[in-house]
């Protein structure tokens, strides 16, 4: 067709009362709806709010023609309604995403024989995968009876699917959405349905059973999934349930399950799991056992799953846990002969470190010296713990009188921070004496501090890793008072992300950068941030993917978070 009077009509060609009737007979309600919507689309990327964001969500949603696709975008929008407090909005969505899921079939199924389940199944999968989704946003709507026989509508669906590996998957999914919104006993029921037969093309994690019952609370239950499981799975699976077992304070139960791992690397893992949630807890004599057992494993089981490297990690990693207990303490001698015994230089660092932060706190200014530099033998690589460690010993000092002693103890700080190589440990040693010069009165050698660690930001070889250093510097700059080097940061933050090439990974970057903006109060920054967030995120395809990242969007600027989700795609 060509041009009709709807194309051209604006307000200055007829008054407004003839151009909405001329609109209603020649364009029809719908045209004129898109009209008045087009200008208020523009408007969202210009200016986003959590509830313009949404209606963009929403629309590209019903535009899928994908029954489970969009069924399950539809309950993605609902709990980024339910973040916004759009609780009536939330509802209707729901009620479109289940009306989707009833309209689901086999049509999408490619008839793939190495897929190994059927037409069926696949139906069967999709709608209790919706079902969880909402179950899980009724939940936190407050309605958590309505979410309990949505549950049951999901668990009811992936009872149907006949093929075991499929079912199983299924069933841990809906354990984990039951994990998440505190109904423990409902997953442990759950995961008792899950079977591992079957399971020849690994479309299902079968260690994720083992896991989800450990974090249900179901330990037995994980134990005997773990135990049943191929022996190339089975050691990670123990590893963690003892690492769950450890943390709930059963250190009995978790040297046994550790005791039965016959896997060098996971073996050392568990030990170091316990090693430290006994430190944790203030069983220093039970975690230097830990340590001991480490030293064990390595020394008698040489089967070729871990190498030295592993070991001195796992070995000094449990050895840090003590000594920071230590430190907490104030034991500080027994801090040390903890780090005397360490191989990896990190964890030696963090040790001292750890001391000396301890005796700053207690005025002990020329003992916390001493310890800190200890930490700088290592400043080719980690000096920027050590300038961290010196720039808080200055200002406690200056802060105590002391002003002269600070001066020396920031330069000292200052001329290690530029002998540092690695690239991350000299920006953060120049963040750090931009702070503490800050604090000391001296805002000229604190902008100077910052100027380079921006230029040492400016190295890293990722755009992501710039996006993320220079939002962290910007906050940091933000939050003593420097607000010009703040306003540069984040700047550079913005233009690193739009440097980042994976369209959901740049979407992801600029909203981070815009919330932290919020955090600091500057509106005009983030507003600028989560503009081009939602700019990037309208031009992705396929359709379910920009329903996901607008809606992750939204409730990014509700909740002050990247929400961690679940893919549509």
């Amino acid at each position: 067709m060509g041009t009709t009077m709807c194309d051209g009509m604006t307000p200055k060609v007829l008054a407004v009362g003839l151009t909405v009737l001329t609109s209603l007979l020649v364009c029809g309600v719908g045209g004129l709806l898109q009209a008045a919507a087009e200008p208020a689309s523009k408007g969202c990327f210009h200016s986003p709010t959590a509830r313009c964001v949404i209606g963009l969500s929403l629309a590209t949603a019903e535009s899928i023609s994908d029954a489970s696709v969009r069924a399950g975008a539809l309950a993605r929008i609902a709990g980024a309604q339910v973040a916004a407090g759009e609780i009536g909005e939330a509802r209707k969505s729901l009620s479109r995403a289940l009306t989707a899921a009833a309209a689901i079939d086999n049509t999408p199924y490619n008839g793939e024989v190495w897929l190994k389940y059927s037409p069926d199944d696949y139906a069967y999968h999709d709608r209790a995968r919706v079902f969880t989704d909402t179950a899980r946003v009724l939940v936190g709507m407050g309605v958590a009876e309505e979410g309990q026989e949505m549950f049951s509508r999901a668990l009811a669906a992936a009872g149907k699917i006949e093929t075991d590996h499929y079912r199983a998957e299924s069933l841990v999914r809906i354990a984990k959405a039951q994990i998440a919104t505190g109904g423990l006993q409902e997953a442990r029921e759950t995961l008792a349905q899950a079977s591992l037969a079957d399971n020849g093309w690994f479309l299902l994690d079968p260690s994720d059973i083992a896991r989800a019952q450990a974090e249900a609370g179901d330990v037995a239950g994980a134990l005997v999934t773990a135990n049943a499981l191929d022996p190339d799975e089975r050691p990670e699976a123990l590893a963690d349930v003892a690492a769950t077992q450890a943390a709930a304070g059963d250190v009995p139960g978790a040297m046994v399950t550790a005791g039965g791992i016959e896997h060098s690397y996971y073996g050392m893992l568990a030990m170091h799991y316990i090693g430290t949630a006994q430190a944790t807890a203030g069983d220093i004599a039970g975690a230097w056992d830990a340590v001991g057992a480490i030293m064990e494993i390595w020394d008698h089981v040489r089967d070729g799953h871990a190498g030295p490297r592993d070991t001195t990690i796992l070995h000094s990693d449990t050895l840090l846990a003590i000594a920071e207990a230590h430190a907490a303490a104030g034991e500080f001698e027994k801090v040390l002969a903890a780090a005397g015994a360490m191989e990896d230089p990190l964890a030696f660092t963090e040790a001292h470190a750890a001391v000396a932060e301890a005796q700053t706190k207690t005025g002990d200014f020329n003992a916390a010296r001493v310890s800190a530099e200890a930490t700088c033998g290592w400043q080719l690589r980690y000096g920027g713990r050590c300038v961290e460690v010196l720039a808080g010993i200055a200002v406690a000092q200056a802060a105590a009188g002391n002003i002269e002693e600070g001066r020396e103890v920031l330069s000292q700080a200052q001329d290690i921070a530029e002998e540092v190589r690695y690239t991350r440990a000299r920006m953060g040693a120049f963040v750090a004496i931009h702070a503490a010069r800050f604090r000391m009165g001296d805002p000229d050698g604190a902008k100077q501090a910052f100027s380079q660690a921006l230029t040492a930001c400016g190295e890293f070889e990722y755009p992501w890793d710039r996006t993320e250093e220079f939002t962290a510097m910007g906050v940091a700059a933000a939050r003593q008072g420097h607000a010009e080097g703040a306003e540069q940061a984040f700047s550079l933050a913005l233009a690193a992300a739009g440097q980042i090439k994976d369209l959901g990974e740049r979407v992801k970057a600029f909203v981070q950068t815009g919330l932290a903006w919020t955090d600091v109060g500057d509106p005009h920054g983030a507003r600028e941030a989560f503009s081009r967030a939602v700019t990037t995120a309208r031009v992705i395809d396929p359709a379910c993917w920009r329903v996901k990242l607008l809606a992750d969007i939204a409730s990014a600027m509700v909740s002050g978070r990247w929400p961690e989700t679940d893919d549509l795609c």
